[in-house]
């Protein structure tokens, strides 16, 4: 009887284990039997933020310097418009640029100049190209862009280019191209964080740096163009200029305007990386190179010799934008030529064969170590838009408009 009371016992205990079990079970089920319609609601809140998301998809996929409140946008704030929607604002735009050689349409100048058959012309005296008159430009433009419709603010920032030119004078005036230093505006288009970006451009010239060649430095030969165009390297632009003229279009014919393509900057003080590299002050005065007329004095066939900074060279990863090569190009002058108005009896153009695809905005043409002209533009008068069919502006065109020793 014991044995069966035992067994008895065992039993019970046993029960009431299981239905304390079974009591925890139900017990524990019942945050776990919940959590579905919790998980159900924090999917549903999901998916209502989602829904959100998709619906703002069209406004994610704008640009997002573009104002989207419709109400007139209050002056602007880390250079983007106000906005309704609270978005982070994006970074001021810094777009560097890499300033090309325009290319012109069909040459259509008439008239050459030419030197009378019975008649030689009386060569200047050869002289040495000095290196430091090069320089290198890296110009900054603000840059606006507005609803062409509502002419709201879209977005502005700062754009940089560069370009070359030479030193004329001893206070520091430097010869360029005008469009190294003028921007054309109006509706245009570009690609901003990815979106593409219309409106109406304006540009605003802030400021051009002014990259100079190392001192002892030995420019190409032109027997080391011909073989491997040796690059000289500038990564510091110690100076800052301004412009001072540019070439006027008021009384020029159309043809006349695309190619007078000069202007006129003066250095007018230090970078802020100029005292790093040595360069406090700028200095009382300039090497210079001489800039001569050719009218009646260089025929067809002389070789002519440039070095710029073309705009696409960088031999090292590290190059930053501001890094900048000099390097040279040849050729001869294939003819002369006058415009049809203004430069009627002007040597306008010089036609040459030398080649300049990577682009030498600005660089100056050099004859026997003078300064005849600055390589402005190349034909597209064939489906190759051979770019060694270039044109420069001759300096009879730019002594005609600007006063230089």
């Amino acid at each position: 009887m014991l044995i069966w009371e035992k067994i008895i016992s065992f039993l019970l205990a046993g029960a009431i284990v299981v239905a304390l079990g079974y009591v925890l079970i139900i017990q524990k089920k019942i945050p776990i039997e919940s959590a579905p319609a919790q998980q159900t609601e924090v999917v549903a809140q999901n998916n209502a933020s989602t829904t959100t998301e998709e619906e703002r998809g069209s406004e994610v996929e704008k640009p997002i310097f573009t104002s989207t409140t419709t109400s007139t946008p209050s002056a602007p704030v880390n250079n983007i418009p106000a906005t309704t929607t609270a978005k982070q604002a994006p970074p001021k735009i810094v777009v560097p640029e890499k300033i090309e050689v325009p290319v012109l349409p069909e040459n259509k100048l008439v008239s050459p100049t030419s030197t009378p058959e019975n008649a030689t012309p009386k060569l200047p005296p050869e002289i040495a190209i000095n290196h430091q008159t090069v320089v290198g430009l890296l110009c900054k433009f603000d840059l606006t862009i507005k609803d062409q419709v509502s002419d709201k603010l879209i977005a502005q920032g700062e754009v940089e280019s560069k370009g070359s030119g030479v030193i004329v004078s001893a206070d520091g005036k430097i010869l360029t191209n005008r469009h190294v230093v003028k921007k054309e505006g109006g509706i245009q288009s570009t690609i901003i964080d990815g979106s593409n970006v219309s409106g109406n451009f304006t540009y605003s010239l802030k400021q051009c740096l002014v990259g100079v060649v190392p001192p002892n430095t030995t420019l190409p030969t032109p027997d080391e163009i011909r073989a491997v165009n040796p690059l000289v390297m500038v990564t510091v632009l110690p100076y800052t200029a301004s412009v001072e003229k540019i070439s006027l279009s008021v009384g020029l014919s159309d043809l006349e305007k695309q190619y007078a393509d000069f202007a006129l900057l003066k250095i007018n003080g230090v970078s802020a990386d100029g005292p790093t590299f040595g360069y406090s002050s700028v200095p009382a005065s300039f090497p210079y190179a001489k800039i001569i007329p050719i009218n009646g004095v260089m025929p067809p066939g002389q070789q002519v010799i440039t070095f710029g900074f073309p705009g696409d060279i960088g031999a090292a990863r590290n190059d930053s934008f501001s890094t900048m090569y000099l390097s040279g190009s040849l050729g001869n002058v294939k003819e002369v030529y006058v415009g049809d108005v203004y430069y009627a009896s002007t040597p306008l153009v010089i036609a040459t064969n030398m080649e300049i695809y990577r682009g030498r905005s600005g660089s100056p043409l050099f004859w026997r170590g003078y300064i005849v002209g600055l390589v402005a533009s190349y034909s597209s008068n064939n489906s190759q838009q051979n770019r060694t069919e270039s044109f420069s502006v001759a300096s009879d065109a730019i002594l005609k408009s600007f006063n230089l020793p």
